[in-house]
């Protein structure tokens, strides 16, 4: 079985977290659904279009820097310039085209998700 490549696109991941006492307490408090918090906080982090506003993906761009996730393999720029490809990925949607542009735009952003993989990949390691 073809194990599946992370620029394919969106994939079910099921897993099993144990969530700290106080983001449940704060989830219950608020009327908050843990899974939609946590959902949205994934797709805001990674630029999606159905994110958050871009205040809140500066924000967790900013947090996600801040806590000095991949500088083991990047630079704070390089990082930055990360995001920023996100974003645009994100901002591709073709808003109201017909789904035979719809056809072609998914299978040309799964062309620019495997390059731009790639590229980040051999950037500094992995060569």
């Amino acid at each position: 079985m073809k194990q599946h490549q992370p620029w394919e696109g969106a994939r079910r991941e099921d897993m099993r977290l144990l969530l700290p006492a106080h983001f449940l307490m704060l989830c219950k408090l608020t009327d908050m659904d843990p899974q939609k918090v946590l959902h949205d906080f994934i797709s805001t982090l990674s630029m999606e279009s159905f994110g958050k506003d871009s205040n809140a993906q500066q924000a967790l761009e900013n947090y996600f820097i801040h806590c000095g996730y991949g500088q083991e393999h990047y630079t704070t720029e390089d990082l930055h310039r990360i995001f920023s490809d996100l974003r645009a990925f994100g901002q591709l949607w073709p808003e109201g085209a017909k789904m035979k542009v719809i056809d072609k735009h998914s299978n040309w952003r799964s062309m620019y998700h495997k390059y731009w993989f790639k590229k980040w990949w051999k950037k500094y390691r992995r060569k």
